[in-house]
């Protein structure tokens, strides 16, 4: 029998989607949050495992089962994040350390091996690929920082992170039609690094030309104002 409708907070890692997933849970609207939802994800996911003769983790067996259901979905309601590439990148760092010692230099460097343009390579690998539609061609209007889009079976709300969490409350309570209130989680403040994590920010060690290829992005040209870039070159280059 064939699922009538679904809604997924399917979005990249580090941009705030936790908060946004657990705030639906708690107004009411069954949800399911991922970030892997395509055939080849999901493939290289479990062959992964296997490799190592370790079960699937937890998340990719509930990516399984989800994906099952949004294939047989007739609506399928999805959240959406952006959050600049160069925030997400260090938050990606600190979120996947282990609790021991770190020097700069070693953050740095988990740094500068992820992807200067996270935006545009998850939405070719995974957003395109599973939904059909491309996160370029949503109409987005940066001055707005978010857009509602509708094609097909799919309805797309894709946000901004750094919108207001009364914001992201009303646009959310627009799209499913019904009241959200958005709260806060996975804050770092919460960490255990947290401290580190701040030291990190304020020296932004950095290397410069990483910063620049980050900076000039395909994706952040799309989902950001001239000025907001600008405004973010100024950041990272004074912290």
């Amino acid at each position: 029998m064939q699922d009538t409708s679904l809604n997924l907070v399917y979005t990249m890692g580090k941009v705030a989607s936790k908060a946004v997933s657990e705030s639906l849970t708690c107004s009411g609207i069954p949800n399911h949050h991922v970030h892997l939802m395509t055939d080849d994800s999901l493939y290289e996911a479990m062959a992964e495992s296997a490799g190592s003769r370790a079960f699937p983790a937890d998340h990719v067996g509930r990516s399984i089962s989800i994906y099952r259901r949004f294939k047989n979905s007739k609506c399928v309601k999805i959240v959406t994040l952006i959050r600049d590439p160069l925030a997400r990148n260090i938050s990606t760092v600190f979120q996947n350390l282990s609790k021991r010692s770190y020097g700069f230099q070693e953050l740095s460097r988990l740094a500068e091996q992820l992807p200067t343009d996270p935006i545009t390579q998850w939405n070719n690998e995974q957003f395109k690929p599973a939904i059909g539609i491309s996160l370029f061609d949503v109409g987005f209007s940066p001055e707005d920082k978010f857009s509602v889009y509708c094609s097909g079976r799919f309805e797309v709300l894709t946000i901004r992170t750094d919108l207001s969490n009364i914001k992201k409350s009303e646009l959310l309570s627009d799209f499913f039609h019904q009241e959200v209130n958005v709260g806060v989680a996975n804050e770092a403040s919460t960490k255990w690094y947290n401290e580190l994590y701040t030291e990190f920010l304020k020296e932004m060690p950095l290397n410069a030309e990483w910063i620049d290829h980050c900076l000039n992005s395909v994706g952040l040209s799309v989902f950001f104002t001239d000025d907001e870039i600008a405004n973010l070159r100024k950041k990272y280059s004074t912290m």
